[in-house]
This record gives structure tokens, sequence and C-alpha cells, in this order.
């Protein structure tokens, strides 16, 4: 079972009674086996890119409205926890160059600097 398709249910949690479900956009991609991009499309990114396709993007086809449930409008037995370790070291930075260049070919702007601590609740 992929990440992506485990329900609260799979969590042995259900959906309190009276909840209303948060509507979000979801990303309708293409059908598995038909991923990449049709040729026409390939070429004309790699022109406007300069890409040879070692990279490809694969963009949604559309997006359409789905309803998700928060954690806390659920109730059953607690959610597994597991720790997340920071990325620290060579690795980190070597990422972090990664993040970076590709912002950079994007377009992107990224900014570093101090924000003031957000009020509680927000």
């Amino acid at each position: 079972m992929s990440p992506a398709s485990v329900t609260w249910k799979d969590l042995g949690r259900w959906v309190k009674k009276s909840e209303k479900g948060i509507a979000i956009l979801a990303p309708c991609m293409r059908p598995k086996g038909t991923r990449n991009a049709p040729k026409e499309e390939a070429a004309v990114e790699r022109e406007e890119t300069g890409d040879r396709g070692e990279r490809r993007r694969f963009a949604p086809l559309f997006f359409k409205v789905v309803y998700v449930f928060d954690v806390s409008q659920t109730e059953g037995k607690p959610l597994p926890e597991f720790e997340v370790p920071s990325l620290t070291g060579e690795a980190n930075e070597a990422l972090f160059d990664q993040v970076m260049q590709m912002t950079r070919t994007q377009g992107l702007e990224v900014g570093f600097e101090s924000r003031p601590q957000p009020r509680p609740g927000y």
C-alpha cells in the first residue's frame, strides 16, 4: 500500500460525526505508463530551457476538489510516532546547494531575512 492510499480507517481511526471535510485542490496526473511528456512537448521544453532531456517535469493535467480531514477531526487509536532526523554535515550542504541551483534555473528568487516570531495559534 502506498503512503498516498493510507486512510484514517487503515490507521484505526474514523472521522467524528458531523465533521466537515476540508476542500483542497488535488493534482490529476497522467495515467501510469504515460508519464513522459509527448515528444513535441519535450522538444519545446528543451528548446525553452536548454535542457537536454535529463530532467522531465511531471505537470498535472488538471486539478480537482477533494475533501480531507485533519487528525483533530478524527478519533480512535493513537497515530504511530516516528523520529524524523535532521540533515547535517556535507549531505545537508550538498542538498541545499542543489535546491538553490534548482530555484535559480526556475527563475525563482530566494531571500534570507529574519522574521518576527509568529504569535501563538498562527
